[in-house]
């Protein structure tokens, strides 16, 4: 029986990236992100809430984006090209995409392992430095789908489009090229303090993108590392109802007066499109 959440008589248009964390934890612990905090359980997104969620898609006729992962290392996962093969089969025209630390790569041929299972576009982060990008960046070279090994930004790829790229980006004291940094909704204090002042343009994020969190919680977006917001849960909901929620749109309202509330209030990001804005302070020596 589904729980009742105040839903919108009229839907809103559906989101076109959709995050379903596959797990709850990332092998790395770095100090721009919320899991340097090393709060969270070892757990994983049950299947059957994933499959739930994939065959919701498939009735939606889904095209838009689809990561599995928020604040996890997916390719942690071991289930995760058993999950992306079947997700393949189930909705062939979505965009998969992918960013990984690459620490679990050890081998090119898992890098066309995930294009065989359906990825469209993987970004490997290198937060080691110049001696691990150096590394990968040998070994990629005998990978069979095309890569990009030098790129210091990425961009969405495009629909039909294959997109896959090894990124050099470091930690807090060597921004190299810059690269977003955000205090995640007051979860890195340590980085930039909330701006007090209104938004400068409209936040997209809640108009676009849906996350769902590991225990199936539909949460505000992906700087909700502790699920302060809860706009229902697979387990007694549709995603369609929890992106109707009367809650997620009330934060919306908001966000269109360019209001801050709520989670809002704590967070640095100043509006605009995501996710290619670079903070100045990326760039300060």
């Amino acid at each position: 029986m589904l729980s009742e959440i105040p839903i919108r008589s009229e839907n809103i248009p559906l989101f076109n990236t959709i995050a379903l964390e596959t797990s709850a934890v990332c092998n790395r612990h770095c100090s721009f992100c919320p899991v340097v905090k090393g709060d969270r359980p070892d757990e994983e997104m049950p299947k059957e809430m994933w499959d739930k969620a994939i065959d919701e898609l498939v009735a939606l006729k889904y095209k838009g984006r689809i990561t599995p992962y928020i604040y996890n290392e997916p390719m942690r996962d071991p289930r995760l090209l058993e999950l992306l093969t079947e997700l393949k089969e189930k909705l062939p025209k979505a965009c998969v995409m992918i960013s990984t630390n690459g620490d679990y790569i050890k081998r090119p041929e898992q890098i066309d392992d995930l294009y065989k299972a359906g990825v469209r576009q993987l970004i490997i982060n290198v937060y080691s430095k110049e001696k691990r990008h150096k590394q990968l960046s040998e070994m990629l070279k005998e990978v069979k789908t095309p890569l990009d090994l030098n790129s210091s930004m990425y961009t969405y790829a495009k629909a039909g489009e294959t997109r896959f790229q090894l990124l050099r980006k470091f930690d807090k004291n060597n921004f190299e090229g810059g690269f977003m940094v955000q205090n995640r909704s007051g979860n890195i204090p340590d980085y930039l303090p909330a701006l007090k002042e209104p938004l400068k343009k409209m936040c997209v994020r809640p108009w676009r993108f849906l996350n769902v969190n590991w225990t199936g919680q539909g949460i505000l977006c992906c700087n909700d590392y502790h699920g302060e917001t809860n706009f229902g849960n697979l387990k007694d909901n549709t995603l369609v109802e929890i992106w109707n929620n009367m809650a997620f749109h009330e934060y919306r309202e908001k966000l269109q007066q360019k209001v801050r509330t709520g989670l809002c209030k704590t967070c640095d990001y100043n509006g605009g499109s995501y996710p290619h804005m670079i903070h100045p302070v990326a760039l300060e020596k």
